[in-house]
């Protein structure tokens, strides 16, 4: 069957979670259902999302297009909404399994063209601008491709893929005039270390949920160059 029409919904607030949407509009057409969300506001970050999804049967949700845009993401304060949000999520009773090692079940999504645009990303004390990227998702793997960030007052590009299953990562980024000393203020709290501008390449994959599961898996190569000259401080 073919669907037409639509609705919308507009100043959807929701306290216990820390959300608020200014508005949403679902149009029908046909095959096709597309979507706006506009200004989703999670614990005081925006995010504006449109898309397109497949209402063929399939065993797969199918998302042919999907653009994600926000003005200023704080990471932190919006995982707090998740956080609130899983408290509201009733514990499924688990049921005895024969076979100690069957393999997650797979992601029923998948996302042919997508977009990311975020003017700016806070996380701790890292500032990221101009976030850009086409993203995609297929066979459990999440792609951010073609990159492009300002980070430390350097230039950041490249390729990243998640496996939202093994939680399997790899990382290929080229960074150019990068400031060594903000970057190791910002990013590992050292002050005062190593200063001037850094080329960076990495080429490297790592997996595991935790810190500790993801260092021991690192594997690949990271080349840097410091250019101009360096102030190292030798702490006692």
């Amino acid at each position: 069957p073919r669907l037409r029409g639509g609705f919308s919904l507009k100043n959807l607030s929701i306290p216990e979670l820390l959300l608020d949407l200014r508005n949403t509009e679902l149009r029908f057409r046909g095959h096709d259902v597309h979507f706006e969300l506009s200004d989703l506001i999670l614990n005081g970050s925006d995010l504006q999302i449109r898309g397109i999804l497949s209402l063929l049967p399939d065993a797969v949700l199918n998302i042919p297009n999907l653009d994600i845009s926000s003005r200023y993401m704080n990471v932190d304060k919006a995982m707090a909404v998740s956080d609130r949000a899983m408290k509201y999520v009733p514990a499924s009773p688990s049921a005895p399994s024969s076979n100690t090692n069957a393999q997650p079940a797979d992601i029923p999504v998948a996302i042919r063209n997508g977009s990311i645009n975020f003017a700016r990303i806070v996380t701790g004390n890292i500032n990221l601008l101009n976030t850009t990227s086409r993203i995609s998702l297929a066979r459990n793997v999440f792609y951010l491709n073609n990159l492009r960030t300002r980070a430390f007052d350097g230039q950041v590009n490249g390729d990243i893929s998640v496996n939202l299953i093994t939680m399997l990562m790899k990382i290929k980024l080229n960074g150019s005039n990068v400031d060594v000393d903000k970057a190791m203020r910002d990013a590992a709290n050292m002050k005062d270390i190593l200063s001037g501008k850094a080329d960076f390449s990495t080429d490297i994959s790592l997996q595991g949920a935790t810190y500790e599961e993801q260092m021991k898996s690192l594997q690949g190569t990271v080349d840097f160059s410091v250019k101009e000259l360096p102030n190292i401080t030798f702490l006692n």
